[in-house]
């Protein structure tokens, strides 16, 4: 007899090679997709702090955060909920073709509490960790050192604050300013108040005319997308409490500021549409801020933070020094044109300038900063009425 290829004895080695051909499993390179509704998270914790030593914290003690650290006697996270809703869901092959499943009604997804809870516990073991190694640390307590005046020159707030307008640049602002204008209504590097809103109102006593009223309103300034070379934030030399700002505009077109002026002097009331359209100009202001450096250290944290007017109380002058002013540059072609109107004759005065000073239009004069600067001291005396002399040091606080 002749045995059929059925009937030949098969080897272990042939039968385990066949079984294992059979079961080559075949991957599909296929991407699921699901389209969420949305995505929440809600968690809860309890949160504990020692009172008496978060009323002595001062501002200085921030920079030690063993000092925040010390305030704290429990913070742990007691809750945590993640969860989204599947609206539909999405195939898709590699070679583009795509089914997609809406689904009838949202699917609601959740993590499990297991997993709920080892990642509270996680988390809460993390936090104690770092709590503890800042406790550990060392903190001064609060002290009261006698007046020292902010450095400019020395400030690490105002080197960095600098660098950071410098690498902005002039440009950065510009698109700034056209997403302003369009977000408030306006058309690109345009900004106005509405009706009825007055820009500013100054009063004084002038030694010669007596009282001085100057109110400005239905203010509207264009060209402000038209900056360049702008240096802000430069501490003089010489000077610890003076920081220079310069700022060019008008250079891709002219930067123009209308108002209705309103003047009274001399108990007569006189009502003038005013034009100022300059090209090419160079703004430079001189301001002097003087900060009482050891004061604002010594101030309490959470008064600060229930009551941010109090660090006013800090502030001994901020003023414009008369060096300030507005120039044209020469060599960049600039031009001004001042234009005045009262509101009985339609044009009263027109005056263009070429040259490199803007003194002929009364451009931050002398007269000018000095109405200023008594509107600025004004408001700073009222605001720091409610300062009160610094109370007595509290004991040491003892962690």
């Amino acid at each position: 007899q002749t045995a059929t290829a059925s009937q030949l004895p098969v080897s272990a080695e042939q039968r385990a090679g066949k079984e294992k051909a059979a079961s080559v499993v075949t991957l599909l390179p296929l991407t699921l997709a699901a389209d969420l509704a949305s995505v929440g998270m809600r968690a809860a914790m309890r949160l504990a702090l020692n009172q008496s030593s978060l009323n002595s914290l001062q501002l200085r003690q921030l920079v030690n955060s063993s000092c925040l650290a010390h305030t704290l006697v429990l913070a742990q996270l007691t809750k945590l909920e993640l969860g989204a809703s599947v609206r539909a869901l999405s195939v898709r092959g590699d070679k583009g073709e795509a089914a997609s499943l809406a689904l009838p009604h949202a699917l609601t997804l959740s993590i499990p509490r297991s997993l709920e809870t080892w990642i509270v516990g996680s988390l809460n073991a993390m936090s104690d960790g770092v709590v503890r190694r800042w406790q550990r640390g060392e903190c001064a307590p609060a002290s009261w050192p006698p007046p020292s005046v902010v450095d400019w020159r020395q400030s690490p707030l105002v080197s960095s604050a600098s660098r950071a307008l410098a690498e902005f640049g002039a440009d950065g602002v510009n698109g700034l300013m056209d997403k302003l204008s369009r977000l408030a209504g306006f058309p690109n590097g345009t900004l106005g108040l509405p009706a009825g809103l007055d820009a500013f109102s100054v009063r004084t006593v002038d030694e010669l005319v007596g009282p001085l009223v100057v109110r400005a309103s239905q203010f509207s300034i264009s060209g402000l997308d038209s900056l360049f070379d702008m240096a802000l934030l430069q501490p003089d030399e010489s000077d610890p409490t003076l920081l220079h700002f310069n700022l060019g505009f008008g250079g891709a077109r002219p930067l123009a500021i209308s108002t209705d002026l309103v003047v009274q002097l001399a108990g007569d009331t006189h009502e003038f549409d005013v034009i100022l359209a300059l090209r090419d100009a160079m703004l430079h202001v001189d301001t002097r801020i003087e900060i009482d450096e050891a004061a604002l250290g010594s101030m309490p944290v959470l008064a600060t933070l229930l009551d941010p007017a109090s660090l006013l109380c800090t502030l001994n002058e901020i003023s414009i020094s008369s060096d300030s002013k507005i120039s044209l540059l020469s060599a960049r072609g600039g031009r001004a044109h001042l234009s005045v109107g009262s509101r009985k004759q339609r044009t009263l005065a027109t005056v263009s300038s070429a040259s490199s000073s803007l003194a002929t239009l009364g451009v931050l004069q002398p007269g000018l900063v000095t109405m200023l600067n008594d509107e600025m001291y004004t408001r700073l005396k009222r605001a720091k009425a409610p300062c009160a002399a610094p109370p007595p040091p509290p004991p040491p606080f003892a962690p």
